[in-house]
């Protein structure tokens, strides 16, 4: 959800001074979620902030205005969000470099997380394809290990790295993060897929060399394309294994080469899988309660193993979201 594509973040905090933050559009978000949980959704994919230009990189009272407005409507439509930090769209700008800092951490990061890191209409937190930008794998993989060790310190949420290419999952692996068992806990792996980026045979066969660890779901995928309709796309993805799929997008009738299927055109064909399917569809699983620990500044020492802890059935089923 979100519109991407004339810039999503203006739903919170209204950077750009258009007044279309969420709470000035109630009545259009709401009927997006409505139409989202209709078409069989459990979750939506929205992308909260991908700039420093909310009060100096801090969250604004408008910012949390709308966040308050947008997890009120996630409720009211029994849809629960996965909140996305975008780092890849101002890549050209130069503030990536800003984004993936111990300061965006500290000063907007952590304070949203500790307000909202018990609210259940959560489902996770997420960086947009930080693989895609112009910083080093090190220091993507640096930005990564920190922002899932804040979701792990400061709420009770799944928390995701969204890979623009599948040929860089293995570098976001709990191994290559070097995360604790006890850090991972709620960590899982997310790829992203369209038509231009994979042959027939790579759609079919993409999941073949991505770590297993963790559950993984795909982020974004094309809702029909080259290689079928919407539906036919989910049953390929969920026949390689993968515990997920979102489709793109809600709002936004462009993908990385043009074009593509619009929801309004699946939503009918979406519904009607889901009531067929509604075994998987049905999401029970939630975030457990764990013991929290302070982050600490970059570079940081893996702490200690702790003791192993109960997945929930997310983690051993598979959930269409």
């Amino acid at each position: 959800a979100g519109r991407k594509d004339e810039n999503a973040y203006n739903d919170f905090g209204d950077p750009y001074g258009m007044g279309s933050g969420v709470s000035n559009n109630t009545d259009t978000v709401d009927s997006q979620l409505a139409d989202a949980k209709e078409a069989g959704n459990q979750v939506v994919r929205w992308f909260v902030v991908g700039d420093d230009r909310l009060s100096g990189g801090r969250p604004t009272e408008q910012f949390y205005k709308d966040l308050d407005e947008a997890l009120r409507l996630a409720e009211k439509n029994g849809i629960r969000l996965i909140l996305t930090f975008d780092t890849l769209n101002i890549g050209n700008s130069g503030l990536d470099q800003w984004l993936t800092t111990q300061k965006f951490l500290e000063n907007f990061v952590q304070p949203v997380m500790e307000r909202y890191g018990d609210n259940p209409n959560i489902f996770a937190w997420d960086i947009n394809e930080i693989d895609g930008t112009s910083l080093a794998l090190s220091q993507q993989q640096a930005f990564s290990r920190e922002f899932i060790r804040y979701a792990h310190a400061y709420t009770q949420h799944y928390v995701s790295v969204g890979v623009q290419k599948i040929s860089n999952a293995s570098n976001f692996s709990v191994d290559a993060l070097n995360l604790s068992d006890n850090e991972s806990s709620r960590y899982f792996y997310q790829v992203h897929l369209y038509d231009n980026d994979y042959s027939e045979e790579g759609l079919i066969t993409l999941a073949s060399d991505i770590p297993r660890d963790r559950p993984i779901i795909v982020g974004e995928y094309q809702m029909g394309g080259d290689y079928g309709s919407a539906t036919e796309y989910i049953n390929k993805i969920l026949n390689n294994g993968f515990a997920g799929a979102l489709g793109w997008s809600m709002t936004s009738a462009f993908g990385p080469t043009g074009p593509i299927t619009e929801f309004s055109e699946a939503s009918a064909e979406l519904a009607d899988w889901a009531d067929q399917n509604s075994d998987i569809v049905d999401m029970e699983a939630t975030a457990t309660e764990e013991s929290r620990q302070e982050p600490e500044d970059i570079p940081i020492s893996p702490p200690a193993e702790s003791a192993a802890i109960e997945k929930p059935v997310f983690w051993q089923e598979a959930r269409v979201f």
